[in-house]
């Protein structure tokens, strides 16, 4: 509800929900409309069409620029839409701040580098980010180093 009222496009919600014994979490749901399209990941998979990755940087900055963080923005959680990529999975949203915009922006680049083997892309898509959101909240060099190490822990995109 957060991203829509910001304007950011987002699956439609049906329903959620919690369940909390005693105040404390015990699980939660989150039902949407289906959107019938892939994923940021498995279009680029298909096509290597380096638009898709510059969209979904453009997309995160959107996200950032209206106060939110993504909390789990992999390529995977992407949807290859139009006119914009479509987040989706944001189950681990929050405010935006410097920790859960560095975050988003290492999970963001570390799944660049895993998608395609190229730290110097992820490199350029932060760049292209901070064109178009706020500032790096480290040095880019900073940043790609966290992102390295996030791409040789996780095993997809």
């Amino acid at each position: 509800m957060a991203f829509f009222e910001r304007g950011i496009s987002v699956p439609k919600l049906v329903l959620w929900g919690e369940s909390r014994r005693w105040g404390l979490f015990e699980f939660g749901i989150v039902v949407t409309l289906w959107v019938d399209a892939p994923s940021i990941a498995e279009a680029y998979a298909l096509s290597h069409q380096d638009e898709l990755l510059f969209a979904t940087a453009e997309e995160l900055a959107r996200i950032h620029q209206a106060g939110l963080a993504h909390g789990d923005p992999y390529t995977r959680n992407f949807l290859a839409t139009l006119p914009r990529p479509m987040p989706l999975d944001l189950t681990s949203w929050s405010r935006l701040r410097k920790a859960s915009q560095l975050k988003d922006l290492t999970r963001f680049a570390g799944s660049i580098i895993k998608l395609t083997n190229d730290p110097k892309q992820a490199e350029a898509l932060l760049l292209h980010y901070e064109r178009f959101g706020p500032p790096l909240p480290v040095s880019l060099n900073d940043l790609m180093q966290g992102a390295i190490a996030c791409a040789e822990v996780k095993s997809r995109p």
